[in-house]
């Protein structure tokens, strides 16, 4: 049986060797002779193994021909050469080799290398020949790599010192984002996205001159992380935008908390909200039913709590909570910051149409801090509360019937 195979090799290589010979002395079209012709007319395959040992043969008689250009070849794109690189790689390096000869660039400079980047995607892999014999990749990318152009290129660079200048190249930088590059098998936010919003915080800091970890350098930054910087802005020099990188997420903001919550690098701005963003979401305060949402019912908190500890009282009791509506002023509502970022609560009072109490029935309602003061919405002080802070309540937004009667009663006594 063995010698069966050595004669089954050495009849293979003497026909390869045959076909290459013929096909080149009579100027064949490229990839219509050699082994890829040759293995599929014989209708056979070959172990790895043996097809180590036909291109070894084969390039004794001075005949390049990799073990991955014997077509159907078991396990191939999960084997080695002798030297330990894998022929996933070095078929990789054929296809840029092969990209840049035609460009006429230098694949291993920078310049070069951009221009052949917008050509590494996934139909190149599946259609460009990368040697004389008619080899694509097309079987590489897609049982290796899952159709994944991006993971063999950056594997190859990594190990590969003809690619040192291009060391900085990331997944999210090639022309077509594969699959998984935003968010991964669970659908979260791959750390591609967080790597992404991190290289455009940096990019924006360098232009800023400041220092993107500390709260005096990031609070600079965050006017310019909006929807459209992430769409427009380039982060690195290979002109990368990351606008897709919001198909992981809602909004830019929600992008850039992502990052805070588990870089380290940012850990001491994990008190940032959603809400302290110059640009807030659109269902920032509201949600799709015209509702205050946690944020909003976070900043009116926020504004009571400050106030009670001004006062000295505590804001979750009844007569704590009686003193600080009494000596609660709009200013505080409207202009006073409730946090280092400059945050306030306009922007929360407009979701209750302005009117504190319609805010505080919703405490009540939603927050188990303010359940005991439920016996406030049926006090008469309320009112007086109304009139010193302007309140306009807009009674069809209002679903607390006890505080509706409240109102009601307010008002009839007032006409």
């Amino acid at each position: 049986m063995k010698k069966n195979l050595e004669d089954r090799i050495g009849l293979m290589t003497l026909k390869v060797a045959q076909d290459i010979e013929w096909g080149r002395s009579n100027q064949i079209k490229r990839g219509e002779y050699g082994p890829q012709r040759i293995i599929r007319d014989a209708r056979t395959r070959f172990h790895i193994e043996d097809a180590q040992e036909i291109s070894d043969r084969l390039r004794r008689l001075g005949f390049s021909v990799q073990p991955y250009a014997l077509p159907g070849t078991f396990n191939v794109w999960h084997s080695s050469d002798k030297t330990g690189i894998p022929y996933s790689l070095l078929a990789t390096k054929e296809l840029i080799k092969t990209i840049a000869s035609e460009l006429g660039v230098d694949y291993k400079t920078f310049k070069g290398f951009r221009k052949v980047l917008k050509y590494l995607k996934k139909k190149t892999f599946y259609e460009k020949q990368i040697d004389e014999w008619g080899t694509t990749l097309i079987g590489m990318i897609s049982k290796a790599y899952e159709d994944s152009p991006s993971t063999p290129v950056l594997e190859l660079i990594a190990i590969d010192e003809e690619f040192a200048r291009v060391r900085d190249l990331k997944a999210y930088d090639f022309p077509y984002a594969p699959m998984h590059t935003w968010r991964d098998h669970s659908q979260n936010p791959a750390q591609n996205s967080r790597d992404a919003v991190k290289q455009l915080i940096v990019t924006i800091s360098r232009e800023l001159n400041v220092d993107y970890k500390t709260f005096e350098g990031f609070k600079k930054i965050m006017p310019h992380l909006t929807y459209e910087t992430f769409r427009k802005k380039r982060i690195n020099r290979w002109g990368t935008t990351i606008g897709a990188v919001l198909q992981a997420y809602h909004s830019s903001s929600e992008a850039v908390l992502d990052l805070i919550d588990k870089d380290d690098e940012f850990k001491d701005l994990r008190d940032l909200k959603s809400y302290n963003f110059h640009h807030v979401a659109g269902n920032t305060w509201t949600d799709e039913n015209g509702e205050p949402t946690q944020a909003s019912r976070e900043v009116i908190k926020c504004v009571l709590r400050k106030s009670g500890e001004l006062l000295g009282v505590d804001y979750i009791t009844s007569d704590g909570m009686k003193l600080i509506l009494t000596n609660l002023m709009p200013r505080e509502l409207y202009n006073d910051p409730i946090d280092r970022w400059g945050t306030t609560a306009k922007g929360a009072m407009k979701a209750y149409s302005k009117d504190m109490m319609y805010a505080l029935s919703d405490l009540i309602n939603y927050d188990p801090d303010f359940a005991s003061l439920d016996n406030l919405l049926d006090n008469e002080f309320l009112f007086s509360i109304q009139i010193r802070l302007k309140s306009r309540p807009d009674i069809s937004l209002i679903k607390n019937m006890a505080y509706a009667r409240t109102w009601y009663y307010c008002h009839a006594v007032l006409n």
